[in-house]
């Protein structure tokens, strides 16, 4: 008696989660994205954070800063450690993409220098209170840039900056993310970070491995 009464109980069910459909499908806006997308891994090729080297890779050599450090030769929070070090800001850009005037800026007293980076120049470096400070000049044909920084002493790198064209650094501390980034995803409901976050190979497989606000890039 049972069975049967569940079977009579069937097409009601039918019924409502059909009116109900209908009425989910009615509340749907038509005039809005409703569609998510995948965020990129930030790189040297797109246009995340207004400080560029908050999406350098891993600092490597000086003369090639392609090649990584020794695993020694990084803090805990990955900034470099020794007399020298390099980075890769942009690479693979069309060109004019990444041009203009940034502003650089680190800690202690650097030398700094260009890296198999044609149309790019480094201008008013200054050496005052604690702090390096100057422009590097991305010209219009440029499509990769490349930086190393050398110092006297065999200690930390700390705080290297290269702020956008059009930007400060209390931009990049406070707005952080690039405005044309933001207004790429504004309309997109559901986000997709695997590729943002390096989920395949990723060898941290711990909580208290990930990524800090605090890291390096």
């Amino acid at each position: 008696m049972r069975y049967w009464n569940s079977l009579l109980l069937v097409p009601s069910l039918l019924w409502f989660l059909h009116m109900c459909a209908s009425h989910i499908h009615a509340q749907i806006p038509t005039n809005i994205a409703i569609v998510g997308g995948n965020i990129p891994s930030a790189s040297g090729y797109n246009l995340v954070f207004i400080d560029a080297f908050r999406s350098t890779r891993k600092y490597g050599l000086a003369k090639t800063p392609w090649v990584a450090l020794s695993d020694d030769q990084y803090t805990t929070d990955g900034w470099p450690i020794g007399t020298s070090a390099g980075t890769v800001l942009f690479t693979e850009n069309p060109s004019g993409s990444l041009s203009g005037t940034y502003y650089f800026q680190g800690d202690g007293e650097l030398t700094l220098g260009l890296i198999s980076s044609p149309y790019c120049s480094i201008i008013n470096v200054t050496q005052a209170f604690g702090k390096t400070t100057g422009y590097v000049v991305v010209g219009s044909s440029a499509t990769i840039l490349m930086l190393n920084f050398k110092q006297a002493t065999n200690s930390t790198f700390r705080n290297l900056r290269l702020i956008r064209p059009g930007f400060t650094i209390e931009d990049a501390d406070t707005q952080i993310f690039h405005p044309a980034f933001l207004e790429t995803i504004k309309d997109l409901k559901i986000l997709r970070m695997m590729d943002w976050l390096g989920t395949n190979a990723n060898p941290d497989t711990v909580w208290g491995n990930r990524s800090l606000v605090t890291d390096t890039t």
